[in-house]
């Protein structure tokens, strides 16, 4: 065999198990950095977070409310007469409904101002609504102010999912959405306790008062969502954002997270919009629709909402031994316990899930050749060409 043959030949490289490869490497780096979260991402969580804690809180308002406007005392009733059932429906029933209109309205707001003004506009509505209902002093004032409340919490309750899932990574976003679900069962608690040992002015005030740090926190440190930023060319205030949010990475991998970021955009703009019925079109879409939209749906005509805001009185007018404020209680925490064994279980699940299929894709990337000037070659060719060395040699 000739020398030049030999020399000419095409060379096929095995990266053997001890070697690791870029993908290797990546996946090594998401590791490391799993339990690294900073501790600026968990205020920014936070931050978001306690919007719909005000809101949830704001939610059980009725249960010790209701009761005290009920009352002949001038001192605790701040309307000065009892207000009657038709009353009680309407300040319990317009905010049920302007919920829903706010989330419909707003759907398209963080998309067109960004996430953080938007959940700011929300959380400033909030808290003028509130604050104009510890005010006033007629019952029409409660039906105004409740409602807008509402209107502005069912706009709140779109803009806040967004910005949490865009500010945090796979590996962590499970967490801070657990941490997002807490915020119900901890507000509706918060209400039922703090509710009957304080007036109505002041505990109307305190429902929302966890909105002022929050404003504060979102007008001066916490960032924009990196990945608005993206969508509207803000390549700088993105990274910058990045930088922020996840503090223990190197400045290249802030960079390739922000081309992931690029790449996720231009996809999504690639995709062709099919309309509200592209959800019936393919029998997994249906199926998903009908699982999430279905428990949604079971749980609130099964009168949950209505009971958690009207436990106080129910149990009252029920002559239990217990008082209703008591068993608002009781609920509130069975609550909040039932939550956080659902959300740890839950959480590791996925992690696991999540672990075994970084090994099993380590071990498929270690197997896998690597080709320089990218030459494809069968079995019998390669088996000839070893041949013809061992033949030379």
């Amino acid at each position: 065999m000739e020398m030049g043959k030999i020399a000419d030949s095409k060379e096929v490289i095995y990266i053997p198990s001890g070697n690791i490869s870029d993908n290797q490497q990546e996946l090594i780096r998401d590791d490391e950095h799993k339990r690294r979260e900073t501790l600026f991402l968990h205020l920014s969580a936070f931050t978001a977070c306690m919007v719909l804690f005000a809101g949830t809180t704001d939610m059980v308002w009725t249960s010790p409310v209701i009761p005290k406007l009920k009352s002949n005392d001038s001192d605790i009733n701040p309307l000065g007469q009892p207000i009657t059932a038709y009353q009680i429906s309407l300040i319990a029933g317009l905010p049920a409904l302007t919920l829903v209109v706010g989330g419909l309205a707003f759907a398209k707001l963080p998309n067109l101002i960004g996430r953080k003004r938007a959940i700011m506009c929300m959380a400033a509505g909030m808290l003028a609504s509130n604050i104009a209902v510890a005010c006033g002093g007629h019952v029409y004032v409660y039906y105004v102010g409740r409602s807008a409340f509402s209107l502005f919490r069912g706009a709140a309750s779109i803009a806040v999912p967004i910005y949490l899932s865009e500010i945090c990574e796979d590996c962590n976003r499970v967490k801070f959405g657990c941490l997002m679900g807490l915020a119900n069962p901890a507000g509706n608690l918060f209400g039922y306790l703090v509710g009957p040992v304080t007036s109505v002015r002041v505990f109307t005030l305190l429902c929302v008062a966890p909105l002022v740090p929050s404003l504060l926190f979102f007008s001066t440190v916490v960032p924009e969502s990196p990945v608005y930023l993206a969508s509207v060319k803000d390549r700088v205030g993105s990274i910058r954002a990045l930088g922020k949010l996840r503090m223990y990475k190197e400045p290249e991998e802030i960079e390739r997270d922000y081309k992931r970021i690029e790449e996720a955009l231009e996809a999504r703009a690639g995709v062709k919009t099919s309309g509200f019925l592209s959800l019936f079109k393919t029998r997994a879409v249906r199926r998903g629709l009908l699982i999430g939209v279905g428990l949604k749906l079971a749980q609130n005509f099964a009168g949950v909402v209505v009971i958690m805001s009207f436990l106080g009185p129910m149990f009252n007018d029920a002559g239990t031994r217990l008082s209703g404020n008591s068993v608002a209680i009781l609920v509130g925490i069975v609550k909040i316990i039932t939550f956080l064994v659902t959300s740890f279980t839950v959480e590791k699940v996925i992690r696991s899930s999540i672990e075994q299929s970084n090994i099993e894709a380590r071990s498929n990337d270690s197997r896998m050749p690597i080709e320089h000037e990218s030459n494809s070659y069968d079995v019998r060719s390669l088996k000839s060409e070893w041949d013809d060395r061992a033949a030379y040699s």
